[in-house]
């Protein structure tokens, strides 16, 4: 708090300028004397996009700053360094903290928790502990303007014949058909699969990307059958490619 200048005279506007006047000129030394708010503590938090849709808690493990118990803060004992804190004023101490991570947040927001940061060293309060929400890139599902991306894996016989294929939705498994001579990146939309809509109490829909992908480590079966199906394959994928000449 700004120390103030009781006027029988000037007051309002006026007495707010003569007070603003005499602060800048004044020395600081009374403000010095006033108890400081310890530093604030980040930590970076790393959740799925369902986690940061329906919220969820995690527990964070800080290092607090405390003044050392020993000196007081003050750094020396008897004229000599503390040998507690070896002169520093403060130690760590390590601290574990169970944090509510609220519904619908989002990338790179912060969620403040109060006083669990590094206390003050001349007695004000402790910081607070910021939390640095991080959704994770390599989540199953995305969500952009409430619709719910999904790419979903494919083998390439599924992709060719078809297939029906269970898969999760952020409220309950589904199963979807995948039609016979299915593209890689082709897209489907599924009606109401998406985030639940309070406002239009509906659910939007949920997109599902078929990605082809083949198995990491084929038999030696399969590597003759997809030989065979190399020799007798008659299509060509690339007929609408040029040369760039």
């Amino acid at each position: 708090m700004q120390p103030k200048i009781k006027s029988k005279i000037f007051s309002g506007i006026l007495g707010e300028i003569i007070e603003g006047i005499f602060i800048n000129k004044s020395s600081n030394k009374k403000n010095n004397r006033k108890s400081q708010k310890g530093d604030d503590i980040y930590a970076n938090v790393t959740i799925s996009s369902k986690e940061a849709v329906f919220g969820t808690s995690r527990i964070i493990n800080i290092i607090q700053s405390k003044p050392c118990p020993n000196c007081m803060g003050k750094k020396f004992i008897n004229e000599a360094l503390c040998p507690m804190c070896k002169g520093s004023g403060e130690i760590s101490t390590h601290k574990k903290i169970n944090c509510n991570i609220p519904s619908n947040a989002k990338n790179n927001s912060k969620i403040k928790i109060e006083n669990e940061g590094n206390d003050s060293t001349n007695g004000g309060l402790s910081g607070d502990l910021y939390l640095i929400i991080n959704i994770d890139e390599k989540s199953l599902f995305t969500v952009k303007d409430n619709i719910v991306y999904m790419d979903l894996p494919i083998t390439p016989y599924e992709a060719a014949l078809g297939a029906n294929i269970e898969i999760p939705t952020f409220y309950e498994n589904i199963t979807i058909k995948i039609p016979p001579n299915t593209s890689s990146g082709q897209r489907f939309r599924l009606k109401g699969q998406g985030l639940y809509i309070k406002e239009l109490k509906e659910n939007s829909d949920m997109i599902v990307t078929a990605i082809i992908k083949l198995p990491k480590n084929l038999s030696e079966k399969e590597i003759e059958l997809y030989k065979s199906l190399k020799e007798n394959s008659s299509g060509n994928v690339r007929e609408g490619l040029k040369n760039n000449e």
